[in-house]
């Protein structure tokens, strides 16, 4: 079990750096975008966003997860280029005439999402970039696949290079705005698009086979029908927002949420990246079980310990990074921070669904969770703003990370470690009604100092309900004296 764990934190290092990297450039521009765009400005680009966000999963059809899927089905490495090139055909013709079809209604929808044609252009330059990057996904699932982690990394370096200096180059000097933010990132995605696509041809050739579409097919339509509902449930409470209070409103309220997508982006999906592969990799050996349950314990330790910081400094955070427009956004994020967790959760306690291909009961979990959505976000928005929308987010994740786990074990039991779990729970929740304590009034180091001292109980006051095992425990003390070692050696000492 230690060297499957090892090997799973290796590639998830690997895939850390990368998503790292693509992420990187929205958080390295939230800053400016803070500065120079007003809450109206920001909450229209986070509209565009959000309607990409939900048109993009027609666009992907769930190609690059099937793709990755069914990589490990072939054993001939001529069998697996033609799986590839037979995806990455597929969904850039599909993507194509999509996008058309979404630009040819682009008039249509700017009404909808914000009761004016006005927004066409950046809906449509929106749209633009989607396409690029639903096609991106297949180069890199092949990418994880064939474990090339210097290429994602170099692809995704690349990509914060150009998507950076264009946006601040746009945004500062030349003052364009939510729509030269567009197309800054238009010019990125296309770039690195035409690389990507270049390297996936060469190494498989252009081919296309029929019963491999069909294949990737039948797997990923459930995921399509599963995500739908999904997407839009997490993507509707901005566009309720703006439909029951102002574009201020959304920009503050997206600000608020960007520190879930932190968590998100920089925890979460590296982990997806390396455990999606890895949880398929190991199904058949003896101990799967075990090793899934324990990773379910390690991560749900480690998401938490480090959402707990982002929710405790999000206001000293907010404070320096924005301006004083956005000071209530801190409000929302402990609502945006959980339901990140969660989500994580459910991804882990899935695996059952995915090892079964039992994928349609992702779909119906998702059309329920996308029901209670919509249900929560018309009933608690318009009476409690943007409190409303952070209570319906919660209260979906939960909910589908519940519908997840007893489906999944339906079908593929695994005995998780609940006890540990709920000790992390309790102690998670205690040290965030500590932090509540610790108001405004006070100076800002103050709280820096006070706060920091509340994050360094979490790990100790597990240790305390003995959640730590004794294997854990001595493995730790190792690590210690590993890293003692050479700290001391790098400062000459031979520690007398």
């Amino acid at each position: 079990m230690h060297t499957e764990f090892k090997r799973l934190i290796n590639h998830s290092i690997v895939y850390f750096a990368g998503s790292t990297l693509n992420k990187l450039g929205v958080f390295l521009l939230l800053p400016i975008y803070t500065q120079y765009l007003t809450p109206g400005e920001y909450g229209v680009l986070e509209l565009v966003l959000v309607t990409v966000a939900i048109m993009r999963i027609f666009l992907g059809i769930g190609f690059s997860h099937s793709t990755l899927r069914f990589f490990f089905e072939y054993k001939e490495e001529k069998e697996r280029k033609r799986l590839v090139s037979t995806s990455l055909l597929s969904v850039t013709l599909w993507c194509f005439f999509l996008t058309l079809l979404l630009m040819f209604f682009s008039n249509d929808i700017s009404v909808f999402v914000f009761k004016s044609d006005s927004f066409r252009l950046l809906l449509i330059l929106g749209f633009s970039v989607m396409f690029f990057e639903v096609i991106n996904e297949i180069p890199f699932a092949v990418f994880r696949a064939k474990e090339l982690s210097f290429l994602y990394i170099l692809s995704s370096l690349a990509q914060l290079i150009i998507r950076v200096g264009l946006n601040i180059y746009i945004v500062i000097y030349l003052r364009k705005g939510v729509q030269g933010i567009l197309v800054g990132n238009l010019i990125s995605a296309a770039v690195i698009w035409l690389i990507l696509c270049i390297f996936v041809f060469k190494y498989s050739g252009i081919a296309f086979d029929f019963s491999k579409l069909k294949s990737l097919w039948k797997y990923s339509y459930p995921l399509i029908i599963a995500s739908f509902p999904s997407l839009v449930a997490g993507n509707m409470d901005r566009i309720f927002l703006h439909w029951y209070g102002s574009l201020e409103i959304v920009g503050v309220y997206a600000l608020a949420i960007r520190f879930g997508m932190a968590l998100q982006g920089f925890v979460l999906e590296p982990f997806q990246l390396g455990y999606s592969p890895f949880r398929f990799s190991i199904m058949k050996q003896e101990n799967a079980k075990d090793i899934y349950a324990r990773i379910l314990t390690y991560f749900v330790f480690i998401v938490t310990f480090i959402g707990l910081i982002i929710i405790i400094f999000s206001r000293e955070i907010i404070e320096l990074m924005s301006s004083e427009l956005f000071k209530d956004a801190y409000k929302i994020v402990p609502f945006a921070v959980f339901a990140t967790i969660l989500k994580g959760v459910s991804y882990i306690v899935q695996t059952g669904l995915l090892i079964e291909k039992k994928t349609i009961y992702t779909a119906y979990i998702a059309t329920i969770t996308f029901v209670l959505n919509i249900l929560a976000l018309f009933l608690l928005v318009p009476l409690l703003g943007m409190y409303g929308a952070g209570f319906s987010m919660l209260l979906v994740s939960l909910l589908d990370s519940l519908l997840n786990y007893l489906f999944s074990q339906k079908h593929y039991r695994i005995r998780f470690e609940y006890q540990r779990l709920t000790k992390i729970a309790g102690v998670a929740l205690l040290i965030y009604f500590l932090s509540i304590f610790i108001n405004e009034s006070m100076e800002f180091s103050v709280r820096l100092f006070l706060k920091t001292g509340v994050i360094l109980i979490f790990p100790f006051l597990l240790m305390r309900l003995n959640f730590y095992t004794k294997e854990e425990i001595a493995k730790l003390f190792i690590l210690k004296e590993k890293i003692s070692t050479k700290v001391f050696a790098l400062i000459g000492s031979d520690r007398r």
